[in-house]
């Protein structure tokens, strides 16, 4: 037995990692929400981008992103590593 993975599996975990990543990116540098206050003499108008909502989310995109290339390069304890480190940024994000 090999250390990859059998069937689709293993291509399909690099498709979701490359997706996650790239919306993950997208989400947060979208506005996701606006509000004007007109006090009378000056509207003041705020935006919200999703780096506004979580800040760690465009980092743990980006983790995403270099997780496709490290699960490749590694081995099975390298693949384990590489799911904990992602897991624990999602848990802290």
């Amino acid at each position: 037995m090999t250390g990859t993975p059998q069937g689709g599996a293993y291509p399909a975990a690099l498709l979701c990692l490359v997706a996650g990543g790239a919306l993950g990116l997208v989400a947060s540098a979208r506005t996701w929400g606006a509000a004007a206050v007109d006090d009378g003499l000056v509207t003041t108008t705020v935006q919200v981008s999703g780096r506004d909502l979580v800040p760690l989310g465009p980092a743990v995109a980006l983790l995403a992103l270099a997780a496709v290339v490290a699960v490749p390069a590694t081995r099975r304890t390298g693949r384990r590593l590489v799911g904990a480190v992602l897991a624990t940024a999602g848990l802290v994000t």
